[in-house]
C-alpha cells in the first residue's frame, strides 16, 4: 500500500522468536510479523489516545461538578453500573484446578472488565456450575455487545471505556482470545494436573468442578459472590470510588496476596517518583526469569492502580506520582511489611 512505510526497529532476538512461534501456532490469525506489530501498536495507541484527542488526555480524571454528581452526557455512565447479583443457589466450595498465585499479566489491563465478566458468570451459573467452554463463549459474545454499547459512550468520558473489551472486528479471534485470557482466564492440563490462570481464578472468585458429563464446569465461589455484593454500584466512572477501591484491595490481601503484592511493589517504586524505564527495570529485577515481560507487567499494574485511584492519571515531568489515597495505601503497606 502507498500509505505504508518501512520502518527498521531493533528488537531482542528472544522477542522475535516468540513472535514467530505465535505465527506458526496459528493463534490469533496472525500470518506475518507485520500483522503482530501492527496490532500491538494499535492496541497501545487505542489505550493511550481517545477520540482523536492528544494522548495526554487519556488518563485525565473525570472532574464532576459540585457535589460529585455526574452532569451532562457523563450521566450516561450510570449505564455501566454493576449491580450485586441474586444470591446463588449453589457455589463451588472446592476447585479441581490449582492456581499458581502469581502477578497478573496483561497489557494495559483494567479490572472493571473482569468484574463485569464475573457478574455475567454469576447470572449464567445461578442454579449450578456451567460447562466452562460454553460459559466463556456466552460471556465473550455478551462482551462484544457490551463493547458496542460502550463505544457509543466513549465520547462521554475522557477515558477509553472499551479498553480490554473485544472490539477489533478485523481480528475477532484475536479479540476473543485477549478478552478471555486477560479479563477472565481459563484452565489447562499440565504435568501437575489441571491449572487455572487469569484474574477470576487467581482471585479465587471462580472455581471449576466436573459436571455430570465429566466436563469442566465453572461457577462462583462464595467469596466471589460476596465480592460482587461488596462492589455493588461499581461503574466506569473512573477512578473508582474509594470505598470500592478499599473493598477490592482488602479482598486481594485476603484471597490473592500475590496480586496484591504486585500493587504494593508498583506503589513502592512510584513513591520514589520513578520514570517508566525505572519502573520497568524494577519489575525486571522482581520477575527474574521473565524479564522480557517486565514492561507488560509494569504497564498493567500502573493502569490498574490508576483505575482504582492510587496513581495520578498523568505523569509529572516524565515521572509517575501517587495520589493522596495512593500515598496512604503505600504507607500502610510499608508499615505492614516492616
Amino acid at each position: 500500500m502507498e500509505s505504508d512505510r518501512i520502518v527498521r526497529i531493533p528488537l531482542p532476538v528472544e522477542l522475535v522468536r516468540r513472535i514467530d512461534q505465535l505465527i506458526l501456532s496459528g493463534a490469533g490469525g496472525f500470518q506475518t510479523r507485520t500483522d503482530v506489530f501492527r496490532e500491538g501498536a494499535q492496541m497501545v495507541l487505542d489505550e493511550y489516545t481517545h477520540s482523536g484527542g492528544p494522548a495526554a488526555r487519556e488518563y485525565d480524571r473525570l472532574a464532576p461538578d459540585g457535589d460529585g454528581a455526574a452532569t451532562g452526557d457523563e450521566s450516561r455512565l450510570e449505564e455501566t453500573v454493576i449491580h450485586a447479583p441474586a444470591e446463588p443457589s449453589a457455589v463451588i466450595v472446592e476447585s479441581i484446578a490449582a492456581v499458581r498465585g502469581q502477578l497478573l499479566f496483561g497489557l494495559h489491563n483494567r479490572d472493571y472488565p473482569s468484574l463485569w465478566a464475573l457478574r455475567q458468570i454469576a447470572d449464567l451459573t445461578v442454579l449450578a456450575p456451567r460447562e466452562l467452554d460454553e460459559c466463556l463463549r456466552l460471556v465473550t459474545a455478551a462482551a462484544w455487545r457490551y463493547a458496542e454499547k460502550l463505544s457509543a459512550l466513549d465520547g462521554t468520558s475522557r477515558l477509553k471505556l472499551t479498553a480490554l473489551f473485544p472490539t477489533n472486528q478485523a481480528k475477532p479471534q484475536s479479540a476473543d482470545d485477549a478478552f478471555r485470557n486477560f479479563a477472565i482466564g481459563g484452565c489447562a492440563t499440565t504435568g501437575a494436573g489441571l491449572v487455572a490462570t487469569g484474574p477470576l481464578f487467581e482471585w479465587l472468585t471462580c472455581a471449576v468442578v466436573l459436571d455430570s458429563n465429566q466436563k469442566v464446569a465453572v461457577g462462583l465461589t462464595d467469596h466471589g459472590y460476596r465480592l460482587l455484593v461488596t462492589l455493588d454500584g461499581l461503574s466506569l466512572r473512573l477512578p473508582h470510588e474509594r470505598t470500592h477501591s478499599e473493598a477490592f484491595f482488602e479482598y486481594l490481601q485476603k484471597f490473592d496476596p500475590a496480586d496484591w503484592q504486585g500493587f504494593e511493589f508498583a506503589l513502592a517504586i512510584v513513591a520514589g517518583e520513578a520514570t517508566r524505564d525505572e519502573l520497568v527495570e524494577a519489575f525486571a529485577g522482581k520477575l527474574d526469569d521473565r524479564q522480557d515481560q517486565a514492561a507488560t507487567y509494569a504497564a498493567g499494574y500502573i493502569a490498574r492502580a490508576r483505575e482504582w485511584g492510587l496513581i495520578e492519571p498523568k505523569q509529572m515531568r516524565g515521572r509517575y506520582a501517587l495520589t493522596t489515597f495512593g500515598e496512604e495505601v503505600a504507607a500502610n503497606a510499608a508499615g505492614v511489611t516492616q
